[in-house]
């Protein structure tokens, strides 16, 4: 992961990342980002306290443009 977000840096300096080791930690970000909209998510399917899969179909919930 941090691979990718130091790819993401170099090639794209004004993105913001959220950066959440556990599925809580994600679903918090999710959450209290309504000022700043996620363009993207990135998560691993195997978080130590759930199914990232599971986090990205929930936050598809109700927004009919995320793809």
């Amino acid at each position: 992961a941090l691979l990718a977000i130091n790819y993401l840096k170099r090639w794209m300096p004004d993105i913001n990342i959220a950066w959440a080791e556990t599925l809580e930690n994600a679903r918090f970000e999710l959450v209290n980002s309504k000022n700043r909209p996620f363009d993207i998510i990135l998560c691993d399917v195997n978080l130590p306290d759930g199914n990232g899969i599971n986090l990205i179909l929930k936050s598809a919930n109700g927004k009919p443009g995320l793809r």
